[in-house]
């Protein structure tokens, strides 16, 4: 994905709802569509602390992106 990080919406691993904190961590940017695939589209993303790299799952493919 190509979007620019000022257009893009700040995504929980772990839910916040459900008791995911609000760290670097846990947080991802992504755009809207890819933010909505990851809590409408059965996206499961993984993103490892040590090196930012962000792994999805997803029904069609998994994938992973490295994160600045």
């Amino acid at each position: 994905c190509e979007v620019i990080f000022d257009h893009c919406n700040i995504h929980h691993i772990e839910y916040w709802e459900n008791g995911g904190p609000t760290d670097l961590n846990n947080m991802v940017p992504l755009c809207s569509q890819h933010h909505h695939a990851a809590h409408e589209g059965g996206w499961k993303l993984t993103l490892n602390p040590e090196t930012r790299k962000l792994t999805i799952d997803s029904y069609f493919a998994n994938w992973y992106w490295i994160t600045d």
